[in-house]
């Protein structure tokens, strides 16, 4: 199922639409945050191709996807784990500590539209 999402948040100003297809492989966190808008997520992994000599080399790559609002209904409803997912919206970077206290950064995309697919 294909969902488009009218969205009324702001475009993060780094911010540049980016569509990506993968499949889900982890469900992150989904609650609600402390203003009352709930939230939620999940990794998608593909494979890349990048340009190597002549060729190409093909690397696989993880992105956690997130929404707020609509998009958060549609992730928690929708999303599991073996499933095929095309999402489309605004790549930011990230930057977060890991369980060993390590400063971690990396991309996410804040969800714009997503198309869910079977396992």
């Amino acid at each position: 199922m294909t969902y488009n999402l009218n969205s009324t948040q702001a475009i993060p100003a780094e911010g540049r639409l980016g569509t990506i297809a993968g499949r889900i492989t982890k469900l992150g966190k989904s609650g609600v945050t402390k203003t009352g808008n709930p939230f939620a997520g999940f990794t998608l992994n593909f494979v890349e191709r990048v340009p190597c000599g002549q060729g190409f080399l093909s690397q696989a790559v993880s992105i956690y996807v997130s929404g707020f609002s609509a998009a958060a209904d549609i992730i928690s409803s929708e999303a599991e784990v073996g499933i095929d997912a095309q999402v489309t919206g605004w790549l930011e970077e990230a930057s977060w500590e890991d369980n060993l206290g390590n400063k971690r950064t990396g991309l996410r995309l804040r969800l714009a539209s997503a198309r869910f697919g079977g396992k």
